[in-house]
Order: C-alpha cells, then structure tokens, then sequence
C-alpha cells in the first residue's frame, strides 16, 4: 500500500514563501476589497518570519532551536546578501 502524502510541511514552507514576498516588498490589499497598502519591512524581519513559519511544517519543532536556527538563518542571509553580495535590501522598516 502507498503511505499518505504529507500535507502538513508543504504547506508551511508555501505559507513561508508567500508571507516573505508580502513582507519584504510590501502589499495592497485592494485586492480583497480593503482600502490598505502594507508598507515592506525589510529583509531583516520577512526573512526571520518566514524561518519560523517553515520551521513550524516540521512535526518536531521546538521553540528555543526553532528560534537560534531563525536568528543564525537571517544573520547568514544579511551578510551573505546585503554585506558579501552588496545587494541593495532595506533592512529594516523605513529604512
């Protein structure tokens, strides 16, 4: 017999990739009927929020590592990015 398929980890890590699109550029919401623009927040918060929704997928999840592998991921993708690569990302909201 086939196993199922695990829903649970896809949909985390779609949910985690959409969310950082939303952050990181910013959203209007017309779309949905509500007169609001999202202003982006930067690389710094997107990409710590969308580790921690990714890392929420996983059915062994634990708060503290779950919180030191978001922080070491963001710290990883800000040098790597912003420093090494010279990128110009905002890194922080209104900045």
């Amino acid at each position: 017999p086939i196993g199922h398929f695990a829903v649970r980890g896809p949909a985390y890590v779609v949910a985690a990739i959409l969310l950082f699109a939303f952050m990181i550029r910013g959203v209007g919401l017309e779309f949905i009927g509500i007169p609001l623009r999202l202003p982006p927040l930067g690389l710094v918060p997107s990409t710590f929020a969308a580790f921690m929704v990714s890392i929420m997928g996983s059915s062994e999840m634990r708060w503290v590592e779950s919180l030191l592998a978001a922080a070491a991921m963001t710290a990883f993708c800000v040098g790597l990015f912003v420093y090494l690569l010279q990128l110009p990302f905002q890194l922080w909201p209104g900045t």
